[in-house]
């Protein structure tokens, strides 16, 4: 099969890194300023996903395509005390020239596979606001919009605001396999 989605390691950090900066620079466009993203170095946040890695704080997976990295998502047990019992989507990107090819639908639900693993009931994700695109994606994994809000610092000079989206609902795990073969098939088909 010509996609693989892994476990990731500290040695993937650098990947992931570029796949998230190409990301913010395709997906952010227009709702976080052209200097920011023009200015965002691939490899930004390389130190941070390797510490994170190495140290196990968070999880990741990668998805390739024939051997070639198409997106990745980075996820752990919630980080805020009040999420006790929870998962959190840390990161989920996909590398622009991979777009809208259920990548995300695959990387998502090996995240919400694993954290059902770990015994945790429910997830959530912090979106930014503005961002309709992945709004809309995460309601149709099963996510809603609670209320809570974030601002967020991403320079010196721009602050926006995140929604939290959370996964309430009853997790069944889904075969990662026959959700691949299934996305294999219709892309022959169609």
């Amino acid at each position: 099969m010509s996609l693989l989605v892994k476990q990731a390691s500290e040695s993937d950090a650098a990947i992931m890194s570029k796949i998230c900066c190409l990301g913010w620079k395709r997906s952010y466009r227009g709702m976080l300023s052209d200097s920011l993203l023009n200015d965002l170095p691939e490899d930004y946040w390389t130190k941070d996903f390797r510490h994170l890695l190495k140290n196990r704080l968070v999880e990741a997976f990668l998805i390739l395509k024939n051997s070639v990295p198409a997106g990745c998502i980075i996820y752990s047990v919630a980080r805020e005390k009040k999420f006790k019992g929870y998962g959190e989507i840390i990161a989920l990107y996909i590398h622009p020239d991979f777009y809208r090819r259920r990548y995300g639908e695959i990387l998502i639900t090996r995240a919400m596979n694993r954290l059902h693993e770990l015994k945790m009931k429910h997830a959530y994700v912090w979106v930014l606001k503005k961002n309709k695109g992945a709004r809309k994606f995460y309601k149709r994994m099963g996510f809603s919009c609670n209320g809570d809000e974030m601002d967020c610092p991403v320079s010196s000079r721009e602050i926006v605001t995140d929604i939290r989206y959370v996964h309430k609902k009853k997790y069944t795990p889904i075969n990662i396999q026959e959700l691949l073969k299934e996305i294999e098939n219709n892309k022959k088909r169609g």
